[in-house]
């Protein structure tokens, strides 16, 4: 049966995380991917016992800690020309496993790496705790960026095992892997069961269609983020509710049914400016409309 989730960064930003799962359990999700942030109660400073104090509030208020996203990985990319660069975006994802080991929290959401961005630094979620699309504008050459990012899963991809985490890499606004041939190429050249796709339906619509990425790569999906998006804009404004693009989820369903996924699917929405607390509940109305389909 397909699991029920939302991202932290769609709750309310001035929440603790106790209340933030509150909250998601009262709206009837059933799980959370939560973000290691610059500072905070979940963060590179957070000790292994406020870890797992998260991790038994989140048993007591029946929330799966489902996976684990970090808010640092758009300030480093693997692809960088700069070595250090790239050694930041290796830390932050060893950061990731450790803790997501402690909070028994099963697959980590990674970012591929970056060719280049066309959005400005912008704190999307308005999480006071995020500095958030802080990456380098610096454009790298694509077969370089190819083979710095297959150079650094597979690196990174031995120690998924010890820690008992899967590495899920997301189709990304980064102009690169943006072919679900290619993405698929790109797991399968890495060549380790641990690691495998976060696929986000919403963030390649402007140049393909969901649909067709979940058939490709279906033996590779481990998680996936429902988001929706209008093709009439080429800009972050484009992502809206759930239901109100352009994705065809009906198509979508289809797919993920033929492909017998029973995993998590996480809404992910920019909370509601004047009503934040009401994001959550719409979420999880579009996503039970969402399963019920195909």
């Amino acid at each position: 049966m397909i699991k029920k989730g939302i991202t932290g960064f769609s709750l309310p930003g001035d929440m603790s995380i106790a209340e933030k799962m509150q909250l998601a359990k009262r709206a009837g999700i059933d799980g959370i991917e939560f973000s290691i942030t610059q500072r905070g109660e979940l963060s590179a400073e957070s000790t292994d016992a406020a870890l797992k104090q998260i991790a038994r509030v989140a048993r007591d208020t029946g929330i799966t800690l489902h996976g684990l996203a970090c808010s640092m990985s758009w300030q480093s990319s693997l692809t960088s020309k700069d070595p250090a660069v790239r050694q930041a975006a290796k830390d932050n994802i060893r950061l990731q496993m450790r803790i997501a080991e402690v909070l028994g929290v099963q697959t980590i959401l990674t970012l591929p790496g970056f060719v280049g961005v066309d959005f400005k630094s912008v704190n999307l979620f308005a999480d006071p705790n995020v500095i958030y699309y802080d990456v380098s504008a610096e454009v790298v050459d694509y077969q370089d960026a190819y083979n710095r990012a297959l150079e650094g899963y597979i690196e990174l991809a031995p120690l998924a095992r010890e820690h008992g985490v899967t590495i899920a890499i997301e189709n990304i606004w980064s102009k690169f892997l943006t072919s679900p041939l290619e993405f698929k190429q790109f797991i399968e050249q890495i060549g380790s069961p641990d690691v495998g796709m976060y696929l986000d339906t919403g963030n390649m619509l402007l140049y393909g269609y969901p649909e067709h990425w979940i058939r490709i790569l279906a033996p590779h999906i481990r998680q996936m983020h429902f988001k929706d998006f209008r093709r009439g804009s080429a800009t972050l404004s484009g992502f809206v509710d759930l239901l109100s693009g352009d994705v065809d989820f009906s198509a979508v369903m289809r797919q993920v049914r033929a492909m017998g996924y029973d995993g998590w699917v996480s809404a992910e929405l920019t909370p509601y400016q004047n009503a934040p607390e009401a994001t959550v509940y719409s979420a999880a109305r579009a996503l039970d409309v969402i399963l019920n389909l195909a």
